[in-house]
Formats: C-alpha cells, sequence, structure tokens
C-alpha cells in the first residue's frame, strides 16, 4: 500500500464511508479506490484535489507518508450545532432528531451532506450553554439571523465556527430543494 493509498483508506474509514461510497461520490467505480488504497495504480491530480476537497483536507495530507492508525475515538462522528433565531423542537430528544419545523431539518441535512463527518441539531443561543457543558461540539455553525451574536458566541465556544451568510443560507436551502 502506497502512502497515497493508507491516506485515502485512513480519511475513508476516519469518515465512515465505504469504497462504494466514495466511488459514488466521485463517479467512478469502487474497483478504482480499491486499486489506489492497495497501489495498484495511482489518482490523477484531479482526483487528488477532489478528494481533499471531500475530505476537507489538504493535497499534501493526502501523498505524504503522515497517515496513523484509526484510534476509535476518531471514527465517532463528531456533533455539531447549527444556531438558529427560532425552531420547533420535535419530541425525540435523540442527537440530529430535534427539528420539527420542515426548514430547519431540511436544511440540517443539507448541512450534513456538505460537512459529513458531523451529526448536526438545531439550537437556539439560549440553548447553547446547555448544551456545550453536556455535549463535545466540533463545530457551530450561525445561521444569517444569530450573526449579531457572534461574540457572545465565540465567549462561549473556542472552536470552530462557521458563520453563514445569506448567499450561502440560501444556496444550502436551494440546493436541498432542487435535489428533491
Amino acid at each position: 500500500m502506497t502512502a497515497v493509498g493508507a491516506n485515502i483508506k485512513y480519511y475513508r474509514t476516519l469518515h465512515h464511508y465505504t469504497q462504494n461510497d466514495l466511488a459514488n461520490e466521485l463517479h467512478i467505480s469502487r474497483q478504482t479506490i480499491s486499486k489506489w488504497e492497495r497501489g495498484i495504480s495511482q489518482p490523477t491530480i484531479e482526483y487528488l484535489i477532489g478528494l481533499s476537497e471531500f475530505f476537507q483536507i489538504t493535497v499534501d495530507e493526502l501523498i505524504k507518508v503522515t497517515h496513523k492508525a484509526i484510534k476509535e475515538e476518531e471514527t465517532i462522528m463528531k456533533k455539531a450545532i447549527f444556531l438558529v433565531s427560532n425552531y420547533t423542537p420535535s419530541n425525540n430528544s435523540e442527537w440530529g432528531k430535534e427539528a420539527k419545523d420542515y426548514g430547519t431539518r431540511d436544511f440540517i441535512a443539507n448541512l450534513s451532506k456538505i460537512h459529513h463527518m458531523y451529526e448536526w441539531r438545531a439550537a437556539k443561543p439560549a440553548e447553547l450553554p446547555e448544551i456545550l457543558n453536556k455535549e463535545n461540539i466540533g463545530m457551530i455553525a450561525i445561521a444569517p439571523t444569530v450573526t449579531p451574536r457572534l461574540k457572545e458566541i465565540e465567549a462561549q465556544y473556542p472552536g470552530k465556527i462557521q458563520v453563514i451568510s445569506p448567499a450561502e443560507y440560501a444556496k444550502i436551502t436551494t440546493n436541498f430543494i432542487l435535489e428533491r
């Protein structure tokens, strides 16, 4: 197995993807993924770029001999929060199942496609302190309507925060609608 092949397998496994899943995302055969991972062939630069974008890593991280053995805690989906001004909670308190209203639930479903390594749920800014006390959060995405409270949120959460602009919000929402 080459460094590239080992790294592809590492990141694929880390993100809970089968060879079929990754092949479907790249519009190639599962056998091609298998050949890359076994070092029988190498991906072209176009596929290396596509893989780096898909896994949200650099091309360097794909080609250098830096992968490590996957630890069990690395394979667990990280929890993420989509902060919104308002949403209708459901009666299901399981992570990711809290939003009852279609708009928030559909937006979270599309966020999950973009940031597939996270398990998402909606929350209001007032709910954030309680959630942060109970859960290990890997990322917070902020709806445009919550942006004025960014400083307050940054004071509570020192991790990765993505502010979603109105244009991005519209694009993500539209993409979900168009996929139906």
